[in-house]
């Protein structure tokens, strides 16, 4: 009796710590899926995209979208000073601008002037610039164009206060010829030419003699006379009295 009793205590406590031991199958699947559940909420992106781009990223896209600087060429200043090493025609005279070097020259254009249609005024107008000019300082003001398409810088020459543009054109020695968009002084050089039209002076008068008559006596100072017969006066004692002639 006493050993049926021991028995069934055994299997009571045996059938107690059954009750006590976790459960096999379903019933341990919720606490499974509560854990992929977590983690897969860890893992995906977040619903919309960042409303500013990060620090590194516009690096980034700054320097896949910024173009490479190309270094661009000096400028020249619209008003410079030089020293006029020569005369080409009467519309074209060679200068060293201030700060280059000797061997760096330019061809200056005169702007708004066009050359006397006759040869012997082209000459007079040459020879009449290269006394003004050679070797002296000069400076040149821009209008629009810097340079042209015969890589020339078309400008306005002042000597002094003189505009010699103009006063080529008030003396006779050229016409009025503007090309837009260079058109600042066009009523200005229009009228000039109109007083030099109504005076009859420079192309507009007669033709320069073939034999231009040049008077020399002691004194230093020169005044050059337009009309029929151009003429250098020159005074001075005893007189000497030259002739050149000028092949048309």
């Amino acid at each position: 009796m006493t050993k049926v009793f021991i028995f069934i205590l055994i299997l009571s406590v045996l059938s107690a710590c059954a009750g006590n031991s976790p459960a096999a199958g379903p019933a341990s699947t919720p606490t499974i899926k509560f854990e992929l559940e977590s983690v897969a909420t860890v893992t995906l992106p977040t619903a919309a995209p960042p409303s500013q781009a990060t620090p590194t990223s516009t690096s980034v896209m700054e320097h896949l979208h910024t173009p490479t600087p190309v270094p661009t060429a000096t400028q020249i200043p619209r008003q410079a000073r030089g020293l006029v090493s020569g005369v080409l025609d009467a519309e074209t005279i060679v200068m060293v601008l201030e700060g280059d070097s000797l061997k760096k020259t330019y061809v200056i254009r005169l702007l708004g002037i066009e050359i006397p249609p006759t040869e012997a005024w082209r000459i007079v107008t040459v020879e009449t610039l290269d006394k003004w000019l050679t070797s002296r300082i000069a400076r040149i003001e821009q209008d629009k164009t810097m340079k042209n398409t015969q890589d020339e810088l078309p400008r306005y020459l002042y000597l002094g206060d003189e505009l010699i543009n103009l006063k080529l054109i008030e003396l006779g020695l050229a016409r009025a010829n503007f090309k837009t968009p260079d058109t600042k002084l066009k009523a200005k050089f229009e009228s000039a030419e109109e007083g030099a039209k109504n005076a009859k002076v420079g192309l507009w008068g007669p033709d320069p003699t073939p034999t231009p008559t040049i008077s020399l006596t002691p004194g230093l100072t020169a005044t050059l006379t337009l009309s029929a017969t151009p003429s250098i006066t020159l005074t001075q004692t005893p007189t000497v009295t030259a002739t050149r002639v000028i092949s048309n």
